[in-house]
């Protein structure tokens, strides 16, 4: 019997599923994100008459979120797959979990832009509005799902059919390519959007230091209260946009590092191992922490939260006491 009669006569095999502490966590994360940002969208949807380029990033950063979250969710594996277009497909798309990075990356990407729209919303509040109007906010986020898809086409070629044993595997083109092809995912999905984002908010920092010697140089005016309530607010704001980006941060650099590491055959063992599961873990923990700080750190979002979940009064003043506790204690 020649090997094709033999492939053909493969048929799908399919190994225990058990319930390990990867399992679970994994589901647990899962849920939480799928559950917090649904709600976040659905908050977004509910402002949608008073519609602004801040909401619509927020609500596709969440969107991103939202399908990492459902890509997170845990699915028997196969250990034994025909050799036809089907297995095929199954480690490509599958066993590579493309979609799910490709979702990763996007959030990645759009958070870098919020960070950028923050500074402009510090730097130049006039201009704001027509800088980043709702379309090109909403162009941009094509462009980082367009721009996460083409990134993540290397997840796709290195995932390929074993004909030997009749299973997946990871294949990593010739020593140079792939410590290019590394060292350039390195640079474009961690080192270049990280740097963005912290150079962003350090000139956040220094604009907001300058308003405030400015507004103790002028002294009282008339537009006091209204301009240090618009400050005030977009302090609020980007503070919490800071948050988010430090748990990124730690979140997801342990992984991002780690992979880039076993890119350039320094840890060539980290693919799939125990060390590497909990990296993941950490890095998923991200996609459910966004919905928890902006209950914490946004008194409008919790407002609009409760309408959509139809708190009472009481238990919307008790709700907003505890996060306003929890706000305070964050920002000490």
């Amino acid at each position: 019997m020649n090997n094709t009669s033999f492939s053909a006569e493969i048929e799908w095999g399919w190994a225990p599923f058990t319930w390990g502490w990867w399992v679970v966590t994994q589901l647990a994360f899962s849920v939480m994100g799928i559950v917090g940002n649904i709600l976040v969208i659905i908050v977004v949807i509910h402002r949608r008459k008073t519609r602004f380029a801040t909401d619509v990033l927020i609500g596709n950063l969440a969107f991103a979120d939202f399908f990492t979250s459902l890509w997170m969710i845990p699915r028997p594996r196969s250990d034994l797959i025909p050799d036809n277009w089907k297995g095929m497909l199954y480690c490509r798309i599958e066993y590579s979990n493309v979609f799910m990075w490709i979702s990763t990356v996007a959030s990645v990407f759009i958070l870098t832009v919020i960070s950028v729209e923050r500074l402009v919303a510090v730097k130049y509040p006039l201009k704001f509005k027509l800088i980043f109007s709702v379309q090109r906010s909403l162009w941009l986020v094509v462009f980082s799902w367009i721009g996460a898809a083409v990134l993540n086409t290397y997840t796709l070629a290195i995932s390929k059919y074993d004909n030997e044993n009749h299973m997946c595997k990871t294949e990593l083109i010739g020593n140079g390519g792939h410590l290019a092809t590394g060292t350039l995912l390195f640079l474009f999905k961690y080192v270049i959007p990280i740097a963005v984002m912290i150079g962003s908010h350090l000139a956040i920092i220094r604009e907001l230091r300058a308003d405030a010697r400015s507004f103790e140089a002028d002294g009282p005016t008339a537009f006091e209260k209204p301009t240090q309530h618009i400050s005030q607010t977009i302090r609020k704001m980007t503070r919490t946009v800071l948050i988010v980006v430090m748990v990124f941060i730690v979140c997801w650099s342990p992984d991002q590092i780690c992979f880039f590491l076993f890119n350039l055959n320094v840890y060539p063992t980290y693919m799939y191992s125990d060390i590497y599961r909990v990296f993941v873990c950490l890095g998923f923990l991200n996609s459910c922490s966004n919905p928890l700080i902006y209950s914490v750190r946004n008194e409008k979002f919790r407002k609009d939260l409760f309408i959509v979940l139809c708190i009472s009064k009481h238990r919307e003043k008790e709700s907003n006491l505890y996060f306003k506790t929890i706000s305070g204690q964050i920002n000490e």
